[in-house]
């Protein structure tokens, strides 16, 4: 997986800050010294194409009674909610999270703020109305607002099929970084279960140099499977790497034939014995 990072000043790009694996996720460690209400995680849906999916839509036909008077109501996202508090308290720092961003087009659903990162000062315009209020929050909405500069924003992208690529103005405004390596101890300290570790960490070596090891949520549901059917590891191996891992693999046959024949010697060592996964071992020799 690849996790990027746009922000308004350069960043270290060897530690930009501390990251720490958490399941399939990388969380920043530096954000626990912030409140909840300087972070807005956000998971982006594929259907995002416009503006509206960032900053939320005015509802003319609603109006909400705050403090005895009619206000017309919005319903705000959690991204404006933390644009007006980062505008209210500027020696702040404040987060935009974005799950796997790239789902949908970048350019399209985020363009008011790739337009307004480029020109700090400017605003774009949210309603034309009066007196409009947060339908959750009753925070007063502005007609117009611009980007802090307190506000960082960091998304996490997948690259594969489902998926779009970034336009230039997209990574003109971002700082790229790529994360393929996994360290599967992570997942086991505290046990004991070598076993399955080495299993992982077998795989990952034959299938790392071509990029097409997996990541820790592969590794998370083996442990669980293994755990949940009561049987030794070794025992469930053979459908774990059918059904988990081989699937996985995508791409031609010039990028998959030298993996899948190491994936064969791994499932039998020895020409003169048989294998130690035959499922797996049929499934491969289909794939080739």
């Amino acid at each position: 997986a690849h996790k990027w990072v746009t922000d308004g000043e350069p960043i270290n790009l060897v530690n930009p800050w501390e990251w720490i694996a958490d399941g399939d996720y990388y969380t920043l460690d530096k954000l626990s010294n912030y409140s909840a209400d300087q972070v807005s995680f956000t998971p982006v849906r594929p259907d995002w194409t416009d503006n509206k999916k960032i900053w939320g839509y005015l509802n003319p036909l609603e109006e909400i009674e705050v403090d005895g008077s009619k206000k017309k109501s919005f319903y705000a996202t959690d991204i404006l909610r933390l644009v007006i508090r980062a505008e209210q308290y500027p020696d702040k720092d404040y987060f935009i999270i974005l799950d796997e961003m790239n789902l949908a087009r970048v350019e399209y659903y985020f363009s008011d703020i790739l337009s307004l990162m480029e020109s700090p000062g400017e605003t774009v315009s949210l309603h034309s109305e009066e007196n409009v209020v947060d339908a959750k929050s009753q925070v007063i909405i502005p007609s117009e607002i611009n980007f802090p500069s307190n506000i960082k924003i960091i998304g996490t992208v997948n690259v594969d099929e489902t998926t779009h690529s970034f336009a230039p103005k997209v990574l003109d405004r971002a700082f790229v970084l790529e994360f393929l390596d996994a360290d599967y101890e992570l997942l086991f300290q505290g046990e004991s279960d070598d076993i399955t570790l080495n299993f992982c960490n077998d795989l990952k070596e034959i299938l790392k140099p071509v990029n097409l090891h997996f990541g820790y949520r592969t590794v998370r549901e083996i442990k669980k499977y293994i755990k949940k059917s009561g049987s030794e590891p070794t025992d469930t191996f053979d459908f774990l790497l059918k059904s988990k891992v081989l699937p996985k693999l995508h791409g031609t046959i010039s990028d998959l034939e030298i993996p899948l024949k190491h994936l064969l010697t791994f499932c039998k060592p020895d020409d003169n014995n048989k294998s130690i996964y035959p499922e797996s071992f049929k499934k491969i020799e289909s794939m080739l």
